[in-house]
């Protein structure tokens, strides 16, 4: 594994060498968020990294989505004008963070180009999710201003994915769209990664990524064990925080997940990390076999300890111009404020001091912030 890995590392900074001071500097962020919690716990000096959400619309509708589940996808809270949007960027261009493009599916936002050349000219790097089916007809404008890193959902070989994303001919046209965009891109194609959620209804299949991968010409494949929100842990939440930090589980999407065989699944995990594939594999997050057990069998439970970053170093900036560092919980707006004074305002405080008083809610147990330390 460490001379597949070290061997495409090589390549991947050979091709894209401010990566690797991205990967450094980040790093340094990170740990610096740390020192600087530990002396005033309520302050952060600027995010490590923004999540921009321009639309929460989709044209898919997967089964496993929470956006699906609460209805997001159909529209609503969409979306800020174009100008909002590069005043936003203006705003958090200081602070030097990276931004990570999503949604919804944001290859639905008709300005998403005019966006992508707004945080090239402010010097930031930039990442995208997508599904990829509508990446075809939208290659010559991605490929005129291309994000750094393009992060791809795919679920498994063709009939997998086609049946977990409810839409045949899914697969063929995320393919359709990579080569289009590699055609017209040239050497300034992103780092294509190809990122499989693993599901009960995926993971059976997460060995034949690597040939995906390749078809795709995918640089990283990324394993991602799934996100949920049981009604357990939103009424566990509600219990502490519903005064002034209340969740709905409908509206946030609550979804739950079991895994029927864990040790297969950890078994799987070992062999997705020998080096067999051919290609750098992460899963995310690292879990060993008593983890994994605890992970799908005791959904409330934590596989971890420790107080979640994510308040010091990230938020969302929804398509209304809510900034929400946590589920539903909004901050402020920046159609009435600016970025600087939502990010040590008042309630942005209250959150890093209840987390901090208090450690992780409840439903952090199973949710992706929780686990990133980049």
């Amino acid at each position: 594994m460490r001379l597949v890995t070290l061997t495409s590392a090589m390549r991947i900074a050979a091709q894209h060498p401010a990566l690797l001071a991205w990967y450094v500097e980040n790093r340094f962020r990170a740990t610096r968020a740390a020192v600087e919690r530990s002396r005033r716990p309520e302050f952060s000096p600027g995010p490590q990294y923004v999540t921009l959400k321009p639309t929460l619309r989709c044209n898919l509708r997967c089964g496993f989505c929470r956006f699906v589940a609460n209805g997001d996808v159909f529209g609503g809270r969409d979306w800020m004008d174009i100008e909002d949007w590069e005043r936003v960027i203006d705003e958090v261009a200081p602070y030097r963070p990276y931004l990570c493009l999503t949604g919804g599916e944001p290859l639905m936002y008709p300005e998403l180009p005019r966006l992508l050349a707004r945080i090239r000219a402010c010097g930031l790097r930039c990442v995208l999710t997508t599904n990829g089916t509508l990446l075809e007809r939208r290659a010559a404008e991605l490929a005129a201003e291309p994000p750094d890193m393009l992060i791809l959902s795919i679920d498994g070989p063709e009939a997998v994915h086609d049946s977990v994303r409810g839409k045949a001919g899914a697969f063929t046209r995320a393919l359709a769209g990579i080569e289009a965009l590699r055609s017209k891109a040239g050497r300034r194609m992103p780092i294509l990664v190809l990122n499989t959620a693993l599901t009960e209804a995926t993971w059976q299949s997460a060995q034949d990524m690597a040939a995906v991968a390749r078809r795709f010409g995918a640089e990283v494949l990324n394993f991602q064990h799934f996100w949920f929100l049981t009604r357990e842990m939103v009424n566990r939440h509600n219990s502490h925080w519903g005064d002034c930090f209340p969740l709905n589980y409908e509206r946030i999407g609550g979804t739950s997940t079991m895994v029927e065989h864990p040790d297969a699944l950890w078994e799987l995990v070992r062999r997705l990390n020998d080096g067999s594939l051919g290609i750098p594999v992460m899963v995310y997050p690292e879990l060993n076999r008593e983890q994994i057990h605890r992970y799908y069998g005791e959904p409330e439970a934590f596989t971890h300890s420790g107080t979640p970053m994510c308040a010091w170093t990230s938020t969302d900036v929804l398509p209304n111009g809510d900034v929400s560092p946590c589920f539903e919980l909004t901050c402020g707006n920046l159609l009435e404020q600016s970025f600087g004074e939502i990010w040590n305002g008042d309630a942005f405080r209250a959150h890093r001091r209840r987390l901090t008083d208090a450690g992780p809610y409840p439903v952090c147990a199973r949710c992706c912030a929780f686990f990133r330390r980049d």
